[in-house]
Protein backbone atom coordinates (compact mmCIF):
# COMPACT_ATOMS: atom_id res chain seq x y z
CA UNK A 1 0.00 0.00 0.00
CA UNK A 2 2.54 2.35 0.83
CA UNK A 3 4.31 1.81 -2.44
CA UNK A 4 1.20 2.74 -4.48
CA UNK A 5 0.85 5.40 -2.70
CA UNK A 6 4.25 6.81 -3.34
CA UNK A 7 3.98 5.47 -7.05
CA UNK A 8 0.73 7.55 -7.41
CA UNK A 9 2.27 11.07 -7.17
CA UNK A 10 5.49 9.89 -8.84
CA UNK A 11 3.10 8.74 -12.20
CA UNK A 12 1.15 11.66 -11.83
CA UNK A 13 4.28 14.24 -12.47
CA UNK A 14 5.98 11.73 -15.50
CA UNK A 15 2.35 12.24 -17.41
CA UNK A 16 1.50 15.81 -16.57
CA UNK A 17 3.91 17.15 -19.02
CA UNK A 18 2.18 15.00 -21.38
CA UNK A 19 -1.15 15.76 -21.26
CA UNK A 20 -0.20 19.30 -20.96
CA UNK A 21 1.61 19.00 -24.63
CA UNK A 22 -1.19 17.03 -26.06
CA UNK A 23 -3.80 19.88 -24.58
CA UNK A 24 -1.63 22.64 -26.11
CA UNK A 25 -1.32 20.67 -29.69
CA UNK A 26 -4.83 20.03 -29.89
CA UNK A 27 -5.84 23.82 -28.81
CA UNK A 28 -2.58 24.95 -31.50
CA UNK A 29 -4.96 23.16 -34.15
CA UNK A 30 -8.08 24.79 -33.52
CA UNK A 31 -5.93 28.06 -33.51
CA UNK A 32 -6.40 28.84 -30.03
CA UNK A 33 -2.88 28.32 -28.37
CA UNK A 34 -2.43 30.52 -25.38
CA UNK A 35 -1.65 34.05 -26.32
CA UNK A 36 0.93 36.66 -25.11
CA UNK A 37 0.35 39.59 -23.10
CA UNK A 38 1.66 41.53 -25.58
CA UNK A 39 -0.50 39.28 -28.46
CA UNK A 40 -3.40 40.01 -26.17
CA UNK A 41 -2.83 43.87 -26.94
CA UNK A 42 -2.23 43.22 -30.49
CA UNK A 43 -5.15 41.31 -31.30
CA UNK A 44 -7.94 43.98 -31.26
CA UNK A 45 -5.57 45.60 -34.15
CA UNK A 46 -4.72 42.60 -35.84
CA UNK A 47 -9.34 41.43 -35.70
CA UNK A 48 -9.67 45.05 -37.27
CA UNK A 49 -7.06 45.08 -39.83
CA UNK A 50 -7.93 41.22 -41.25
CA UNK A 51 -11.67 42.59 -41.38
CA UNK A 52 -11.31 46.01 -42.94
CA UNK A 53 -8.52 44.43 -45.76
CA UNK A 54 -11.00 41.50 -46.40
CA UNK A 55 -13.91 44.09 -47.17
CA UNK A 56 -11.31 46.24 -49.20
CA UNK A 57 -10.91 42.70 -51.15
CA UNK A 58 -14.44 42.07 -52.17
CA UNK A 59 -15.68 45.46 -52.53
CA UNK A 60 -12.77 47.49 -54.01
CA UNK A 61 -9.94 45.17 -55.53
CA UNK A 62 -12.68 42.88 -57.15
CA UNK A 63 -14.95 45.83 -59.13
CA UNK A 64 -11.53 47.42 -59.61
CA UNK A 65 -9.95 43.95 -61.67
CA UNK A 66 -13.63 44.01 -63.55
CA UNK A 67 -12.98 47.41 -64.99
CA UNK A 68 -9.54 47.11 -65.37
CA UNK A 69 -10.63 44.18 -67.74
CA UNK A 70 -13.28 46.65 -69.16
CA UNK A 71 -11.07 49.63 -69.90
CA UNK A 72 -8.72 46.97 -71.73
CA UNK A 73 -11.14 45.96 -74.03
CA UNK A 74 -12.33 49.45 -74.85
CA UNK A 75 -8.68 50.66 -75.54
CA UNK A 76 -8.47 47.19 -77.61
CA UNK A 77 -11.93 48.59 -79.74
CA UNK A 78 -10.54 52.05 -80.02
CA UNK A 79 -6.99 51.28 -80.99
CA UNK A 80 -7.58 51.43 -84.74
CA UNK A 81 -10.86 53.97 -84.49
CA UNK A 82 -9.73 57.70 -84.97
CA UNK A 83 -9.91 59.96 -82.46
CA UNK A 84 -13.21 61.51 -81.21
CA UNK A 85 -13.90 64.10 -78.56
CA UNK A 86 -15.54 60.19 -76.59
CA UNK A 87 -12.18 58.81 -76.93
CA UNK A 88 -9.93 61.43 -76.26
CA UNK A 89 -7.25 61.19 -74.32
CA UNK A 90 -8.06 64.23 -72.10
CA UNK A 91 -11.71 62.07 -71.25
CA UNK A 92 -9.49 58.40 -70.51
CA UNK A 93 -7.33 60.65 -67.96
CA UNK A 94 -10.59 62.41 -66.25
CA UNK A 95 -12.40 58.88 -66.16
CA UNK A 96 -9.15 57.19 -64.43
CA UNK A 97 -9.29 60.34 -62.02
CA UNK A 98 -12.64 60.07 -60.98
CA UNK A 99 -11.80 56.36 -60.60
CA UNK A 100 -8.52 56.67 -58.32
CA UNK A 101 -10.70 59.48 -56.17
CA UNK A 102 -13.43 56.46 -56.15
CA UNK A 103 -11.15 54.04 -54.89
CA UNK A 104 -9.34 56.42 -51.98
CA UNK A 105 -13.25 57.12 -50.65
CA UNK A 106 -13.45 53.88 -50.23
CA UNK A 107 -10.68 52.78 -48.25
CA UNK A 108 -11.51 56.11 -45.89
CA UNK A 109 -15.02 54.24 -46.01
CA UNK A 110 -13.82 50.96 -44.97
CA UNK A 111 -14.75 50.79 -41.22
CA UNK A 112 -17.88 52.25 -41.79
CA UNK A 113 -18.64 49.46 -43.84
CA UNK A 114 -16.75 47.07 -41.34
CA UNK A 115 -19.20 48.15 -38.89
CA UNK A 116 -22.28 47.54 -41.19
CA UNK A 117 -21.15 44.20 -41.46
CA UNK A 118 -21.09 43.19 -38.31
CA UNK A 119 -24.51 44.53 -37.43
CA UNK A 120 -25.09 42.14 -40.47
CA UNK A 121 -25.04 39.08 -37.54
CA UNK A 122 -27.88 40.65 -35.59
CA UNK A 123 -30.05 40.59 -38.71
CA UNK A 124 -28.87 37.23 -39.97
CA UNK A 125 -31.15 35.67 -37.82
CA UNK A 126 -34.32 36.87 -39.48
CA UNK A 127 -32.71 36.17 -43.38
CA UNK A 128 -32.26 32.35 -45.19
CA UNK A 129 -29.02 30.62 -44.88
CA UNK A 130 -28.96 31.18 -48.31
CA UNK A 131 -28.86 35.16 -48.97
CA UNK A 132 -26.93 35.59 -45.61
CA UNK A 133 -24.10 33.65 -47.89
CA UNK A 134 -24.65 35.66 -51.14
CA UNK A 135 -23.85 38.98 -48.66
CA UNK A 136 -21.60 37.93 -46.65
CA UNK A 137 -18.33 35.54 -48.27
CA UNK A 138 -15.38 37.66 -48.32
CA UNK A 139 -12.57 36.66 -51.55
CA UNK A 140 -10.98 34.02 -49.46
CA UNK A 141 -14.10 32.50 -48.79
CA UNK A 142 -14.48 33.03 -45.00
CA UNK A 143 -16.91 35.76 -42.88
CA UNK A 144 -15.30 38.84 -41.42
CA UNK A 145 -17.94 40.45 -39.42
CA UNK A 146 -19.09 37.75 -36.84
CA UNK A 147 -16.72 38.31 -34.22
CA UNK A 148 -16.99 42.13 -33.31
CA UNK A 149 -14.66 45.01 -34.50
CA UNK A 150 -13.46 47.11 -32.14
CA UNK A 151 -14.18 50.52 -33.98
CA UNK A 152 -11.24 52.87 -32.37
CA UNK A 153 -8.87 49.58 -33.00
CA UNK A 154 -10.23 49.52 -36.94
CA UNK A 155 -9.18 53.59 -37.45
CA UNK A 156 -5.49 52.86 -36.12
CA UNK A 157 -5.73 49.50 -38.52
CA UNK A 158 -6.81 51.48 -41.51
CA UNK A 159 -4.53 54.50 -40.75
CA UNK A 160 -1.70 51.97 -41.06
CA UNK A 161 -2.48 49.92 -43.87
CA UNK A 162 -4.52 52.82 -46.38
CA UNK A 163 -1.60 53.48 -47.87
CA UNK A 164 -0.83 49.43 -48.88
CA UNK A 165 -4.29 49.00 -49.97
CA UNK A 166 -4.20 51.99 -52.04
CA UNK A 167 -1.13 50.58 -54.14
CA UNK A 168 -2.89 47.51 -54.39
CA UNK A 169 -5.79 49.26 -56.14
CA UNK A 170 -3.76 51.41 -58.38
CA UNK A 171 -1.14 48.56 -59.44
CA UNK A 172 -4.39 46.62 -60.74
CA UNK A 173 -6.09 49.95 -62.42
CA UNK A 174 -2.83 51.39 -63.78
CA UNK A 175 -0.81 48.40 -63.75
CA UNK A 176 1.38 50.71 -66.16
CA UNK A 177 2.00 53.22 -63.72
CA UNK A 178 2.36 51.02 -60.48
CA UNK A 179 4.61 48.24 -59.54
CA UNK A 180 2.72 45.00 -59.23
CA UNK A 181 1.22 43.75 -56.41
CA UNK A 182 2.12 41.63 -53.41
CA UNK A 183 -1.21 39.63 -52.67
CA UNK A 184 -1.59 37.08 -50.23
CA UNK A 185 -5.01 37.71 -48.86
CA UNK A 186 -6.19 40.29 -45.78
CA UNK A 187 -3.67 38.00 -42.99
CA UNK A 188 -0.52 38.56 -45.74
CA UNK A 189 -1.13 42.30 -46.20
CA UNK A 190 -1.45 42.58 -42.29
CA UNK A 191 1.69 40.38 -41.29
CA UNK A 192 3.34 42.53 -43.93
CA UNK A 193 2.21 46.04 -42.27
CA UNK A 194 3.11 44.93 -38.80
CA UNK A 195 -0.32 44.56 -37.92
CA UNK A 196 -0.57 40.45 -37.26
CA UNK A 197 1.37 37.60 -37.05
CA UNK A 198 0.87 34.64 -38.66
CA UNK A 199 -0.07 33.19 -35.32
CA UNK A 200 -2.47 35.93 -34.28
CA UNK A 201 -3.60 35.48 -38.27
CA UNK A 202 -4.91 31.63 -37.54
CA UNK A 203 -6.63 33.24 -34.15
CA UNK A 204 -8.67 35.28 -35.78
CA UNK A 205 -9.70 33.16 -38.63
CA UNK A 206 -10.61 30.11 -35.66
CA UNK A 207 -12.28 32.56 -34.16
CA UNK A 208 -14.06 33.37 -37.22
CA UNK A 209 -15.36 30.04 -37.90
CA UNK A 210 -16.32 29.09 -34.41
CA UNK A 211 -18.57 32.18 -34.32
CA UNK A 212 -20.00 31.47 -37.79
CA UNK A 213 -20.44 27.56 -36.90
CA UNK A 214 -22.39 29.29 -34.02
CA UNK A 215 -24.74 31.55 -36.03
CA UNK A 216 -25.39 28.63 -38.03
CA UNK A 217 -25.95 26.10 -34.88
CA UNK A 218 -28.40 28.79 -33.47
CA UNK A 219 -30.11 29.19 -37.56
CA UNK A 220 -30.66 25.58 -37.46
CA UNK A 221 -32.00 25.44 -34.19
CA UNK A 222 -34.39 28.17 -35.18
CA UNK A 223 -35.15 26.73 -38.02
CA UNK A 224 -36.53 23.60 -36.01
CA UNK A 225 -38.14 25.34 -33.69
CA UNK A 226 -40.06 27.16 -36.69
CA UNK A 227 -40.88 23.81 -38.54
CA UNK A 228 -41.70 22.26 -35.11
CA UNK A 229 -44.08 24.72 -33.89
CA UNK A 230 -46.96 24.07 -36.50
CA UNK A 231 -47.13 20.59 -35.83
CA UNK A 232 -47.15 21.17 -31.42
CA UNK A 233 -49.79 23.71 -32.28
CA UNK A 234 -51.59 21.56 -34.06
CA UNK A 235 -51.59 18.78 -31.74
CA UNK A 236 -52.13 20.84 -28.51
CA UNK A 237 -55.41 22.37 -30.33
CA UNK A 238 -56.66 18.91 -31.36
CA UNK A 239 -56.01 18.29 -27.23
CA UNK A 240 -57.90 21.48 -26.37
CA UNK A 241 -60.25 20.23 -28.88
CA UNK A 242 -60.70 16.67 -27.49
CA UNK A 243 -61.13 18.06 -23.99
CA UNK A 244 -63.56 20.58 -24.33
CA UNK A 245 -66.13 18.14 -26.20
CA UNK A 246 -65.85 15.39 -23.36
CA UNK A 247 -66.57 18.84 -20.95
CA UNK A 248 -69.36 19.40 -23.22
CA UNK A 249 -70.63 15.71 -23.29
CA UNK A 250 -70.10 15.52 -19.45
CA UNK A 251 -72.18 18.59 -19.07
CA UNK A 252 -75.04 17.47 -21.16
CA UNK A 253 -75.42 13.87 -19.71
CA UNK A 254 -75.24 15.90 -16.44
CA UNK A 255 -78.01 18.12 -17.33
CA UNK A 256 -80.50 15.14 -18.49
CA UNK A 257 -79.88 13.23 -15.78
CA UNK A 258 -81.30 16.32 -13.51
CA UNK A 259 -84.29 17.50 -15.66
CA UNK A 260 -85.48 14.18 -15.35
CA UNK A 261 -89.01 14.22 -12.98
CA UNK A 262 -89.09 12.85 -9.74
CA UNK A 263 -91.48 10.37 -10.66
CA UNK A 264 -88.80 8.73 -13.23
CA UNK A 265 -86.16 9.07 -10.81
CA UNK A 266 -88.57 7.18 -8.47
CA UNK A 267 -89.21 4.73 -10.94
CA UNK A 268 -85.39 4.17 -12.00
Amino acid sequence: MLFIRILNPLLLMLLLPIFSHFAATTSEKDGYTKLSEEEEQQLDNCRACMALTAVFMEEVMKPTEKLQHQLHQQQQQEGSAPRTPKNSDAVRSGERQRLVTNVHDAIDKLCDRVKERNNQVDASYDKGKEERDEKSESTEGGPIWYVSVNTAACEVALEEVSEALAREAFAQLLPERVAGTRGGGPSAVCEQENLCTARLSQHVKSEEEKAKAELEKEMRRQRELSRKNPKETLALQRAVAVGVGIMVIALWLRGRQSAKPEGDVKKD
